[in-house]
C-alpha cells in the first residue's frame, strides 16, 4: 500500500493539491497493471488528478519490429501524447482566463 511508504506523510507536508499540478499517464499494452494501479494510488494520496491517456506505439512498425529501436519509438509516441496534453490543457486554461476578463 503506498501509504505505508510515507505518502500520507508527504501529503501533508506539501499541499500538492492547490489545483495547479496534473499527472498524466499514457496507457498501453507495453505499461504493467502493476505500474498503472501504482500510478493512480499515488495521484490519490498527494491528491492531484490524474489524466490517463492511451498511446499507440503498437501500431507503429518500427515498434513492432522491435530492432533496437523500440524505447525510442515509444518514448517518441508518448512525448508527443504528452505535447498534445499540454496543448490541450493551455488552450483551457486560455479560455478560462478570457472568460474571467
Amino acid at each position: 500500500n503506498i501509504s505505508d511508504n510515507g505518502m500520507d506523510k508527504m501529503q501533508n507536508e506539501n499541499n500538492f493539491s492547490l489545483g495547479t499540478a496534473k499527472a498524466v499517464l499514457g496507457i498501453s499494452p507495453a505499461v504493467p497493471q502493476t505500474q498503472i494501479q501504482m500510478a493512480r494510488e499515488v495521484a490519490d494520496v498527494i491528491g492531484i488528478p490524474l489524466m490517463e491517456v492511451t498511446t499507440d506505439e503498437g501500431s507503429d512498425e518500427a515498434y513492432v519490429r522491435n530492432d533496437g529501436h523500440a524505447c525510442y519509438v515509444c518514448k517518441t509516441h508518448l512525448y508527443s501524447t504528452l505535447e498534445s496534453v499540454a496543448n490541450h490543457i493551455i488552450e483551457e486554461q486560455k479560455e478560462h482566463f478570457y472568460n474571467m476578463v
